[in-house]
């Protein structure tokens, strides 16, 4: 999990393996989430949800602070 200003600055980080990283991702998707409202008739950019087999990533950005959150979740065992 990592909270960040929009400018980079760590407000909360734990078991974030690569921050800077993945304040990168945020501050390009933030990036393209405006080049995106400049040419489109869309509302302001609130989240992306990306969901694999064994994962899902969760960012919310705001005007002031962007969240990334990534959480893995694996099928319940069955007893044969």
């Amino acid at each position: 999990m990592l909270i960040c200003s929009t400018k980079g600055d760590v407000l909360y980080e734990w078991q974030c393996p690569d921050t800077n990283a993945r304040i990168r991702f945020l501050q390009f998707l933030a990036q393209k989430s405006w080049q995106l409202r400049q040419g489109l008739p869309m509302g302001h950019f609130q989240r992306l949800v990306v969901e694999g087999p064994g994962d899902r990533i969760v960012t919310h950005i705001d005007s002031d602070s962007a969240l990334y959150v990534r959480s893995s979740h694996f099928p319940a065992e069955t007893s044969s």
